[in-house]
């Protein structure tokens, strides 16, 4: 059992801050804080590659459907380009304004500088990608019913997330105080019923649900 003193365990396996503080996401998150910078994460997802050869955003690319594709959190825009190139309408939503500008740029697509909760649109998506983004939410249960509000009929949701898998492999470093939880895969299992488990590489597991 992993034990971090900033932490509780629930009796599902998930790990949840104790004292949770939200994080400021319309400022600068990327380049700030100890955090790499946003062009060393465009690096991340373009440019380094798993054993199978895979980098983050071809990973992320081959769970996708349909043709519309929302992506949640979309800073540095790298996955979005690459799915805009492969057949993919894309569409962002970045809270941080400077990020969104950096996004646009290098993705070339529509960015909207908001946060999930504050976004509304008539629009509805076949895939749904949130990379590394949940784990920081307050409220993820409203975050789930957001984003199956936003998908349309026969679409999925794909989150990319540090998780406790049942092979135990995880980073410490991902115990960070914006990482509000944890998620175990017995909790994943019970709350989304997912359709997919894989992993990109350890701490950056791929659950896929509709």
């Amino acid at each position: 059992m992993i034990y971090h003193p900033d932490y509780t365990t629930l009796s599902n396996g998930t790990l949840k801050r104790i004292n949770p503080q939200e994080y400021p996401y319309s400022d600068t998150y990327w380049g700030v804080d100890g955090h790499s910078s946003i062009e060393d994460q465009v690096f991340n997802c373009h440019g380094f590659v798993n054993e199978a050869g895979e980098t983050k955003a071809e990973f992320l690319l081959k769970f996708c459907v349909g043709d519309s594709l929302l992506e949640i959190g979309c800073a540095p825009g790298a996955f979005m380009r690459l799915a805009s190139q492969n057949r993919f309408k894309c569409l962002g939503i970045e809270p941080c304004e400077e990020h969104s500008v950096f996004v646009r740029d290098h993705s070339g697509c529509e960015i909207v500088t908001t946060l999930l909760e504050d976004f509304e649109t008539d629009q509805r998506f076949s895939t749904i990608v949130a990379a590394d983004i949940i784990e920081h939410s307050l409220n993820p249960k409203a975050f789930v019913e957001k984003c199956r509000s936003l998908l349309a009929p026969n679409g999925r949701i794909v989150f990319m997330l540090p998780a406790l898998y049942d092979d135990g492999l995880y980073r410490p470093q991902d115990l960070m105080p914006e990482h509000i939880n944890l998620f175990s895969q017995q909790h994943l299992r019970e709350w989304l019923n997912p359709i997919i488990f894989d992993r990109w590489v350890v701490g950056h597991e791929v659950i896929v649900f509709e």
